[in-house]
């Protein structure tokens, strides 16, 4: 927690900037807004264990007396989980806009919104459903803005019937309106996913609407090569660059594949992101 009333002070203040623009505030004369979003900042701060242990670490460091039941109730609370999602998706739009990206001076991505994306699962909280003889934790899949570097949740994980769900199957069950995150007409979208997220057909048919992705090739993955892409040795991009090439998988699906040796510690990577081929040729492999 942070040491000083002015240290605290100094770092809610874009929150507090963002606050004051949210339109799901109440009034509340158990605890404020403020007070119930400030804490949950302090929470997520804290290296408390477990609810229980923040409330008492939390009274302990601010001498204010907090009921447990209270506390949990109000988490509860649909209309202020509403709230921190406004004021999440406030400060997310403050920190885009201010920050700029050493991303920006590659002008091949100019036109691209670039996002990564991992799924996140924590030990089991008591209230954790349970599966057979089993509690199994809540999944998060979360997202990261490359160019800005904010940080948001994408979706929570499905468990109906299930211990964990894939990566894969969180990722089919976002619309397309999701995956480009308000990105406007004419912008692209790259969505950067481990290889859990490598489904071909899947990304193929999101192209259409804008929507890349980009991941490491995955073990086993059965691709024939199709053409040896020239690499211009005088581009600083291209620098680690060892092969560019066209693939094509078992149902015909074109990939272009990237081989690459990181200068730093010579650990050699192969990317892979669909599709390489024109309009016309999707056109012509439609259904397939």
């Amino acid at each position: 927690m942070p040491g000083t009333s002015e240290v605290r002070n100094h770092f809610l203040e874009p929150l507090r900037a963002v606050y004051a623009q949210a339109t799901t505030l109440r009034k509340c004369p158990a605890e404020s807004d403020w007070d119930w979003l400030t804490k949950g900042v302090d929470r997520v701060l804290s290296t408390a264990r477990s609810g229980r242990d923040f409330l008492q670490a939390f009274q302990l460091f601010w001498r204010r007396e907090l009921q447990a039941g209270p506390y949990f109730e109000a988490l509860a609370s649909e209309r202020r989980l509403g709230m921190v999602a406004e004021c999440s998706a406030l400060l997310r739009q403050r920190v885009d806009g201010l920050r700029k990206s050493p991303l920006d001076s590659f002008e091949p991505l100019a036109s691209f919104d670039l996002y990564a994306g991992d799924g996140h699962y924590l030990a089991h909280a008591t209230h954790d459903p349970m599966i057979g003889e089993t509690r199994w934790p809540t999944g998060h899949f979360f997202a990261l803005n490359l160019k800005s570097q904010s940080l948001f949740p994408l979706v929570l994980a499905d468990l109906a019937g299930r211990k964990k769900e894939h990566d894969l199957r969180a990722l089919k069950r976002q619309s397309v309106a999701r995956l480009r995150q308000g990105a406007g007409k004419g912008r692209k979208v790259l969505w950067v996913w481990d290889k859990a997220g490598v489904d071909l057909p899947f990304w193929q048919a999101r192209k259409a609407a804008g929507i890349y992705f980009l991941s490491l090739r995955k073990e086993g993955m059965c691709l024939a090569l199709e053409q040896e892409r020239a690499i211009d040795r005088t581009q600083p991009i291209n620098q680690g660059v060892t092969a560019d090439r066209v693939v094509t998988d078992r149902r015909g699906i074109r990939v272009r594949e990237i081989t690459f040796c990181n200068p730093c510690d010579g650990e050699v990577y192969k990317e892979v992101h669909p599709p390489a081929g024109s309009s016309a040729w999707q056109k012509r492999n439609e259904g397939k």
